[in-house]
């Protein structure tokens, strides 16, 4: 039930960022909380507590239909692998909002804003997978890979579908950190239009 949640939330994260930019509502929100910086974090605190709570509805509501379906069951609802798998979609979707938060407000234009959160890693994916050498390490969705199956070892070679923290450090800097940082600096110094 939860695999299209980190698409959703990264949508509602990229709208959260930019809504007030593209109306007047931001000459609004800035003339009653001067200090930017107190919204933007608002913001980040709301969309991370949105991405937790509807993940957790949605596996409470996940575990009771399978209650109902296989009352024989009930006792495989509460194992280490259901755990896992809840932490491993836990870490996917903090991952995506993550992202296009940083997104978000670094272009500060849904629509723009959008289509870079969005499709910009899937068409950079299919890009580089001319170039393997490139792609382990510039990989838009090798951290949200790592979380979802963490191997602590540096790079991984042996096996294709598993991402080394090497590579998953890296691909959280290109493609969260930085724009993070870029568009906090953008907010606190963008003009409300």
């Amino acid at each position: 039930m939860s695999l299209g949640l980190p698409l959703l939330v990264g949508m509602l994260a990229v709208m959260v960022f930019t809504a007030d930019w593209g109306t007047r509502a931001a000459l609004v929100t800035f003339v009653l909380t001067p200090r930017r910086s107190r919204v933007i974090v608002a913001r980040y605190l709301a969309v991370l507590a949105l991405t937790v709570g509807s993940l957790v509805v949605i596996h409470i509501i996940a575990a009771l239909v399978f209650l109902v379906a296989h009352v024989q069951a009930a006792e495989t609802i509460v194992t280490a692998g259901v755990g896992a798998q809840f932490a491993s979609m836990l870490g996917t979707t903090i991952a995506s909002a993550l992202t296009a938060m940083a997104v978000g407000g670094l272009i500060l234009r849904t629509a723009p804003a959008l289509v870079v959160a969005v499709f910009a890693p899937f068409v950079l994916t299919i890009a580089l997978a001319f170039t393997p050498a490139v792609l382990v390490w510039a990989n838009p969705y090798g951290f949200a890979s790592w979380l979802a199956d963490p191997v602590l070892r540096w790079r991984v070679d042996d096996d294709a579908g598993a991402v080394g923290v090497g590579p998953a450090l890296t691909s959280f800097m290109i493609w969260t950190v930085v724009p993070l940082v870029l568009g906090w600096f953008r907010q606190l110094r963008a003009e409300p239009r």
